[in-house]
């Protein structure tokens, strides 16, 4: 991942056509990066973020044109939770079986993707639990869609490992 101090701002563009008209572009190194918004304003916040961070003196990455703090930010996300924000996103407008097939597939996944540390349970007792409470959502008393809390049972994934650490 090359990094660069190499960064310019060009003009707002004003399309006017499209659901986003308004692009912002920057380039870094030599490699032109464009971002399109709803409206001028959001535009130009973009921009402003990201000539702070250049008078800042962060260092900008070349293929995706975004300063380090940005990057972070995207890159610092484990599997399980962005499971889970999937799940939240996708969960009320999925069909019943869909939620099944969706469930199932990130539950075959997980277990591989998370990292064998002390204390974590076996892969049978990781599917159950991902099964029973990790990917599942129910609607709590006000019908908001909500991921059930983990039982604190024996025999269980342990309560204690609730947010399994990813690779």
């Amino acid at each position: 991942m090359p990094m660069t101090y190499d960064v310019q701002f060009y003009k707002l563009r004003d399309r006017g056509r499209g659901a986003r008209p308004y692009q912002a572009r920057w380039r870094t190194a030599e490699r032109v990066h464009p971002r399109s918004f709803l409206t001028a304003e959001l535009a130009a916040n973009w921009v402003s973020e990201l000539r702070e961070a250049a008078r800042k003196g962060e260092m900008f990455d070349v293929e995706t044109g975004l300063p380090q703090t940005k990057l972070r930010q995207l890159r610092d996300v484990s599997w399980f939770t962005h499971a889970r924000e999937y799940v939240a996103e996708r969960w009320p407008g999925m069909a019943g079986n869909t939620r099944v097939s969706t469930m199932e597939a990130l539950i075959a996944v997980t277990p591989v993707l998370v990292n064998d540390t002390p204390g974590a349970p076996d892969a049978d007792s990781l599917r159950r639990a991902l099964r029973d409470w990790g990917f599942r959502m129910e609607r709590d008393g006000s019908g908001k869609w909500v991921f059930p809390e983990p039982p604190p049972r024996p025999g269980r994934c342990s309560p204690g490992w609730r947010r399994p650490p990813s690779r």
